[in-house]
């Protein structure tokens, strides 16, 4: 009857009934549930455990439907954006034998709806559309959303004047109208008590956001390595490619199995893993190693200064936890990598190579040469064996000290005088620092360089 309340429906479960029933020696069992509001026909299908008889299943799924005798259904999109002109459609469905003018009301709820041409303080918005029997009648309504977020479209469609209903309330997204524009602020709080501190964060927030769409996640980690530590996994890699692509992804392995042999860590799948994919990356590099000893990027170019110099380090390193590696390969390496020393102490380039901030020879040979000695200082078979060479080379890096003005060839300058113990060492230190740039409001350090990680590693 006209004015009665309407029941909206909102469940629209795709599967239910997940219920553990006891049922009695009479073998049977009623329950009264309440069905989802979705019209649909359901599949009910289980099994029972019997102390005598023991698994039980239903040989056919029992099928019923649910329906009304005039329903609607929606077509909504998961999402919209705001501002923008939608077109929300529904079906109507008449399985009364006789065809029915249908009233449909699309409601602003909570005024988060503007009708496209209807004035803005509408409530509601109702059409009439005429519904014959077993079939599928659509009806839109143009709208736009005012606001981000939830939003709830409600819908009410009856026949008969009223004698039949049917309403149903939905949530669809409204997203912002421009692209997100993802941005990630870290910072690192260290203090010696357990006093309450409060840290100030300043938020700058672009001033052409679009208004209401700003989102802030915060996340506190009590460990610094807390998210390297749940994506160690993410970190491995199989090693493939070109000499240079092989060692890119054969290192972070190294790297993984150092962490967790430092922690102490019980995760042998990863230790296993990380191991396997070593022995894999070996042989693989060892198609790019030349006839002379050098490795290049393919098997028939030539040794590359930077490659071998990288091979030779991280062979020493990985030979750690393989014994595939041959010490004798890794010393012919350095070997070559001491021959290509020009009379000056510096080292050129030679051989093709993707690492662009290796590259020396723009600036010097001050990056190269520094690398290839550092190659050198951690070797100790080669530390004693290449003395002289080394000696040449700090010899440069102390000579191009003064016009040392980059902060990459500064930094990894730096890091060999440190290992060499050279004089000079505390001087290049305080020049580097000098360098740097601070970030008070995060309590950070850095150096604005193409690289400024590898950089601020280094230092």
């Amino acid at each position: 009857p006209i004015g009665k309340l309407v029941s909206y429906r909102t469940n629209f479960q795709e599967s239910w009934l997940w219920k553990n029933v006891s049922i009695g020696r009479s073998g049977s069992r009623k329950l009264i549930e309440v069905v989802p509001d979705t019209t649909t026909s359901w599949y009910l299908t289980g099994f029972s455990i019997d102390p005598v008889y023991g698994l039980g299943i239903i040989k056919k799924p029992i099928q019923f439907t649910t329906v009304q005798p005039f329903y609607i259904v929606e077509n909504l999109p998961y999402s919209i954006k705001r501002g923008e002109a939608v077109v929300l459609q529904f079906t109507l469905f008449n399985n009364l034998g006789a065809e029915y003018i249908a009233d449909v009301t699309l409601f602003n709820v909570a005024n988060q709806t503007e009708f496209v041409g209807r004035p803005n303080t509408d409530l509601s918005y109702t059409k009439s559309v005429s519904v014959p029997p077993k079939v599928g009648v659509p009806i839109s309504f143009l709208i736009k959303a005012r606001k981000l977020g939830e939003m709830a479209v409600r819908v009410k469609a009856s026949i008969m004047l009223g004698h039949e209903t049917d309403a149903l309330e939905k949530v669809i997204r409204v997203m912002p109208e421009s692209l997100v524009q993802p941005r990630m602020d870290t910072r690192f709080f260290c203090f010696d008590d357990y006093k309450n501190q409060t840290f100030p964060i300043n938020l700058d927030i672009n001033k052409k956001a679009d208004n209401g769409s700003t989102k802030i996640e915060f996340r506190l980690n009590p460990n610094l390595l807390t998210t390297v530590i749940k994506n160690l996994d993410h970190l491995l890699g199989v090693p493939t490619g070109c000499g240079e692509q092989n060692m890119v992804k054969f290192v972070p392995n190294i790297l993984v199995l150092d962490y967790l042999h430092a922690i102490g860590s019980k995760e042998q799948h990863l230790i296993d893993k990380a191991t396997n994919l070593l022995r894999q990356g070996y042989q693989n590099q060892m198609r790019y190693r030349q006839t002379d000893g050098s490795f290049g990027l393919w098997e028939t170019t030539g040794g590359s200064v930077f490659l071998t110099a990288f091979v030779g380090t991280s062979m020493q390193t990985a030979a750690k936890y393989i014994s595939d590696i041959d010490a004798a390969m890794v010393e012919k390496a350095l070997d070559w990598l001491a021959s290509k020393q020009h009379f000056s102490g510096r080292f050129d380039k030679a051989g093709a190579e993707y690492h662009k901030e290796m590259q020396g020879g723009l600036r010097n040979g001050v990056a190269l040469t520094s690398y290839v000695l550092m190659a050198l200082l951690e070797n100790d078979i080669a530390k004693a064996k290449h003395a002289e060479v080394i000696q040449k080379g700090m010899t440069y890096l102390s000579n191009q000290f003064g016009s040392i003005n980059n902060a990459y060839d500064l930094s990894i300058a730096t890091y060999a005088m440190m290992l060499n113990g050279h004089t000079m060492k505390e001087e290049a230190l305080n020049k580097l620092i000098d360098m740097s740039f601070i970030d008070a409001d995060k309590n950070e350090r850095f150096w604005n360089t193409t690289n400024p990680i590898e950089t601020t590693a280094y230092a």
